[in-house]
């Protein structure tokens, strides 16, 4: 047996006898560790994402079962599939890191723009006739003048309101922070039955998770053509999940519908308010 595999009869976690795969007092893999930075990794992705067949058995009922997953978790089922936190927090994490990558290129592109503006200066004649040359062009008449301000005017405006964007998109966590707790209150109001709040977090939990995951998928195609997709596809998703889990009529169901996503949409703008407010507070 490999010197990393090798079963060990005691658990070096809290040294209870061990005579199987794992120890029967904290669940410990029975194996000696080999101090490598290929174990270290697989140790992280596995405890981080676990990426096995949980994973995979979740996300096909998160995206083809809307509500089962809540259904299972409160049935006792859980060891089954993912946890509705970590689920959560993989897409989420995964869907806010789409826009880091997105800034990240857009900062190499400008760099990039910035080197051949370079080039195009080192390739004309002199500096002086490039000076010459833009200081003609200027001065030609008063309209070009005031275009070539406005122009300049909007690149500022523009730069600005990246930074504004990337701060926006950093506090947008802070959100959900709230939002969570708060459009499952309205669903503990709109379900009056004896029903725990804990419940409907948890319910959302994985809602939220369909949601991140989609519009992860939804990302490398422009926001106004898919918007309309999402949104209605949210809606479905959303109404089939209610009706699964709380098992009410189809107008019931169609009218509380309506009476969450309403009372949901007020607080997120009035979330988005609050949160472009503290951005441009922080920008000042």
């Amino acid at each position: 047996m490999p010197e990393d595999k090798k079963e060990i009869r005691h658990c070096p976690n809290c040294g209870e006898f061990v005579d199987n795969r794992f120890c029967p007092a904290c669940g410990q893999e029975n194996r000696e560790y080999k101090a490598t930075f290929k174990e270290m990794i697989k140790e992280f992705t596995s405890h981080a994402f676990n990426l096995d067949s949980r994973f995979i058995k979740t996300v096909k009922y998160l995206l083809f079962h809307p509500g089962l997953l809540t259904i299972e978790y409160f049935k006792g089922r859980r060891e089954s599939y993912i946890s509705p936190l970590r689920l959560y927090l993989i897409f989420s994490m995964l869907y806010f890191l789409t826009f880091a990558v997105h800034n990240f290129y857009s900062e190499i592109d400008k760099g990039v723009k910035l080197v051949e503006t370079g080039i195009e200066a080192n390739n004309a004649d002199s500096l002086e006739a490039m000076l010459m040359e833009n200081a003609h062009k200027l001065t030609k008449d008063a309209e070009s003048d005031t275009e070539g301000t406005i122009e300049f005017l909007d690149q500022n405006i523009h730069v600005d309101q990246d930074k504004f964007t990337t701060s926006f998109i950093n506090n947008a966590p802070r959100i959900m922070f709230f939002l969570l707790p708060l459009a499952a209150l309205i669903l503990k109001l709109l379900y009056r039955r004896k029903i725990l709040y804990f419940q409907h977090l948890i319910f959302l939990l994985h809602v939220h998770s369909f949601f991140f995951f989609t519009m992860i998928l939804f990302r490398i195609i422009h926001f106004e053509i898919v918007f309309a997709i999402f949104f209605l596809l949210s809606s479905v998703y959303l109404y089939i999940a209610l009706k699964r889990y709380y098992q009410q009529s189809v107008f019931k169901t169609l009218v509380k519908l309506g009476l969450f996503s309403t009372c949901y949409f007020i607080i997120l703008a009035v979330l988005l308010l609050g949160n472009m407010l503290i951005t441009l507070f922080a920008m000042i």
